[in-house]
């Protein structure tokens, strides 16, 4: 049965919402995450559960005090749309570095509700699953340095707000 128009948008608006997710959190940007749930939205990530707010106040400064980097991959999404309402499974990797330079990648999915409201998608309830963690070594930060590739940062200096505010 081939999609119609509108569905066609609901998948791409609702796998564009995943990425900006993975962009806000690898930024620690909160107004990007604010962009991706809905203010009554809920948010189950293991050590934590509760709302949008409660989940940006409490994921910024965890993605600040323990990682120096932060990167998330996206696999496949599976989009059930109903309406204004869809459930998503996507799967990622996070990757990340340690202050102290030990890198680990973890992969896992997010189960999110999503409810469209005036026409736009958000998130209206998440639950991420880890599969597991696994340590891949120390980074080798002395290549890195010499290596003359420009380090990410977490403000707005960094090259993918493309010289413009994180949520226009």
């Amino acid at each position: 049965m081939p999609y119609t128009l509108d569905e066609l948008s609901s998948l791409a608006e609702i796998r564009n919402l995943q990425e900006r997710y993975c962009r806000g959190s690898d930024r620690a940007d909160p107004d990007i995450l604010r962009s991706v749930y809905w203010e009554d939205a809920q948010d189950d990530h293991g050590v934590f559960r509760g709302d949008r707010e409660e989940y940006i106040a409490w994921v910024i400064p965890v993605i600040e005090e323990r990682f120096a980097q932060i990167q998330h991959v996206l696999g496949q999404t599976y989009i059930e749309l109903d309406g204004d309402t869809a459930h998503s499974e996507t799967y990622f990797v996070q990757h990340a570095l340690r202050p102290d330079g030990v890198a680990y990648s973890s992969p896992g999915r997010y189960i999110d509700r999503l409810e469209r409201r005036n026409g736009e998608w958000r998130v209206a309830d998440r639950v991420a699953m880890m599969s597991f963690f696994y340590p891949t070594g120390v980074a080798d930060t002395e290549k890195m340095a010499s290596s003359g590739f420009r380090p990410g940062t977490r403000d707005k200096s960094d090259p993918s707000y493309f010289g413009r505010a994180a949520v226009e």
